[in-house]
This record gives C-alpha cells, structure tokens and sequence, in this order.
C-alpha cells in the first residue's frame, strides 16, 4: 500500500482481524484505523485500501436502518444485550428477537457479497445455534459453517457463483 495515496476517511480491510474502517492518520510508523467506535493502530502491511466498500440496499429486512449502509463488521454477537434494540423486548420473545438479528444480519451480509460472516450466540444449550443452523440452510448462498471459537460461536462461509 502507497501510505502517499492513502487520504483521511478511506477505507481500509485489516486483514489480521477481518474488519473494514476508516483511515485516521498515522502514529509514527503505524495506521490509525477507526473500526466502529475504537480506533486501532495497524502495521500498513495489515491492511488492503478498499476502493469501494460494499453498500446494502435494506429495503426487504425488518429494521428502522437507513436505506443504504455500509457492512463494516462481519460479525454479529447475538447475546441480548449486544443486540441494538433489545430494551423493547418483551419477556418470552427473546429468542425470535434473535433469529431476526441473525437472519437480517446473514441478509445484509449476502448482499454485500461478504465470502465469510461469524455469528455469536454463546455455550448454553444449544437452542440459538440450532434455531441459527436452521436459519443459514434456508439461504443458497451458503456455503458451509461449522463451530468457531471452540463452539462458542458459528463461522459462515458463503458463495456466490451459482
């Protein structure tokens, strides 16, 4: 990457973390990369400039979102209170609550054409990550997943070539 190319807001991929930010300028010899609310330091051979990041068209999907976004994390933690919006669910609809989470976020993923997503849902008993098993076999676009962070957490790889 040409650091003399690189301009204040351009959009960067980490690649060793697999997250897409924002140039913030440098320290000293390292990048400062705004992911989120946190800016992080990166060495520049850590990150790829991405010219146009993917945007979303959000019509379809059940959420008060703008029209358009941009998907700048490829993960989503599905404990409730990680989850934007959890304070107006009503006890006993948690769990739909979720499924809506994931399968808008697996959505706005696909469109986006992200090759790979990892979904949060935590040990416990196994009732989220079968209700997400179920949710990723009604999508064509995927792939193949399987347990990540020893089980804690399912790893999505998706294709878009058919």
């Amino acid at each position: 990457m040409n650091l003399e190319e690189l301009w204040i807001g351009d959009y960067l991929l980490v690649k060793s973390i697999d997250k897409l930010g924002r140039f913030e300028g440098l320290d000293s010899t390292k990048l400062k990369v705004r992911i989120g609310a946190q800016v992080v330091l990166c060495e520049p051979s850590d990150c790829i400039q991405v010219e146009d990041p993917p945007t979303v068209e959000l019509n379809a999907l059940d959420t008060d979102y703008p029209k358009t976004v941009v998907l700048v994390d490829t993960t989503i933690d599905l404990h409730l209170d990680k989850l934007d919006g959890n304070s107006s669910v009503k006890p006993g609809e948690e769990l739909s609550f979720q499924k809506r989470s994931c399968r808008n976020f697996v959505v706005t993923a696909i469109r986006a054409k992200a090759p790979r997503i990892v979904i949060i849902h935590g040990h416990g008993e196994g009732v989220l990550r079968h209700e997400i098993y179920s949710i990723l076999q009604s999508f064509p676009e995927v792939d193949r997943y399987g347990d990540w962070l020893s089980g804690a957490a399912t790893e999505v790889w998706l294709n878009y070539e058919s």
